[in-house]
């Protein structure tokens, strides 16, 4: 498996996890969006630390993989809360 297949299965599962929230936790789009971000960049923080305390990373990888793992932890969140149909606007965003 090349670099390009490891990048795609690093944004996959905070992907997932973003949906999975999204769809079975939240109660609003609101919540679905923070909560998304949230799982997407602890677990990406997580990954990426204990890669470099390994040797496996550098230090640099920080500063990129957390953030885009929280974008695709809040993609996957906000589409989650979208098709399980459940969801209601969250006051202040309806405005």
């Amino acid at each position: 498996m090349g670099a390009d297949g490891v990048r795609r299965k690093r944004l996959s599962i905070p992907f997932l996890l973003g949906l999975w929230y999204g769809a079975k936790v939240a109660r609003s789009y609101k919540e679905s969006a923070i909560g998304g971000f949230v799982v997407g960049i602890v677990g990406a923080f997580c990954g990426v630390l204990l890669a470099i305390l390994l040797g496996d990373q550098a230090w640099s990888l920080m500063t990129f993989a957390p953030i885009s793992s929280a974008v695709a932890g809040l993609i996957g969140a906000l589409i989650g809360a979208a098709v399980s149909g459940r969801r209601r606007i969250a006051e202040g965003l309806d405005n």
